[in-house]
């Protein structure tokens, strides 16, 4: 919840940013770097979704296969992929 927040938290800074720039190439700009967040943050959900469904099978899926299963710090396995 506190993470949907931030997302509607997110579009009215993005509001307020485009309603004072002045320039068409800072708010093409501006309307790329949104769109990029978005497909970040798009493409972060689903990993993790996917991530959910591995680890709810019995067997463990690919994350025990890869043996990624074990407790190591959250960098670590950003670094790792």
């Amino acid at each position: 919840v506190v993470r949907l927040l931030r997302v509607i938290r997110m579009r009215r800074i993005f509001s307020r940013l485009s309603e004072r720039i002045r320039s068409e190439w800072l708010l093409i700009l501006a309307d790329l770097a949104r769109n990029m967040i978005m497909i970040v943050g798009l493409s972060h959900f689903i990993a993790c979704c996917w991530y959910g469904l591995a680890r709810a099978d019995e067997n463990g899926g690919w994350v025990s296969a890869h043996k990624l299963d074990v407790d190591v710090e959250i960098s670590f396995s950003y670094i790792y992929f």
